[in-house]
């Protein structure tokens, strides 16, 4: 049973950084396509 909670933690843990990384990216791009919309 402890192999099986510590792989996933280890899952949870890779999904919710890559969540995160997504959701990061998405973010920066977004903020990119609005800031050059409204210079221009």
């Amino acid at each position: 049973m402890a192999e099986f909670d510590f792989a996933a933690f280890g899952a949870w843990s890779v999904i919710t950084a890559v969540v995160i990384v997504i959701t990061g990216v998405v973010y920066i791009s977004y903020r990119r396509k609005q800031n050059e919309a409204s210079s221009s």
